[in-house]
């Protein structure tokens, strides 16, 4: 029998690999960061990422263009409409953001500044 288990993906936020929410199992879902201001987030190990914080420092870049959009709504609706082909792209480029070989340090830094929430 073939071992089908994929080869965790590594990344550049502490603990990642050792959590149930590494690069290879990335959930979305909506966050409340402060009063009033509920969006789109994802997390990686012990992070929980804004996407749409993300979104406006350009990760999404080259991608669907209502990326830059949706994780601003309070609900996942607009992102789940955007179709499965949409998703796996975000999923690729969220990987490439976050993969332990990421070489691009102020983009890095970016993220560490204002898209990691915890």
């Amino acid at each position: 029998m073939k071992n089908t288990k994929l080869k965790p993906l590594l990344s550049w936020i502490d603990s990642s690999e050792n959590s149930g929410f590494s690069l290879n199992n990335l959930p979305y879902g909506i966050a409340e960061i402060k009063p009033g201001k509920t969006i789109g987030v994802t997390r990686i190990g012990n992070q929980v990422v804004n996407l749409d914080e993300l979104a406006q420092l350009q990760a999404f870049n080259g991608l669907h263009p209502e990326l830059l959009h949706v994780f601003s709504q309070p609900i996942l609706n607009y992102f789940i409409e955007l179709g499965g082909e949409v998703h796996h792209e975000l999923r690729l480029r969220l990987q490439q953001v976050f993969g332990a070989g990421n070489t691009n340090k102020q983009q890095i830094e970016a993220i560490k500044k204002s898209a990691l929430v915890l």
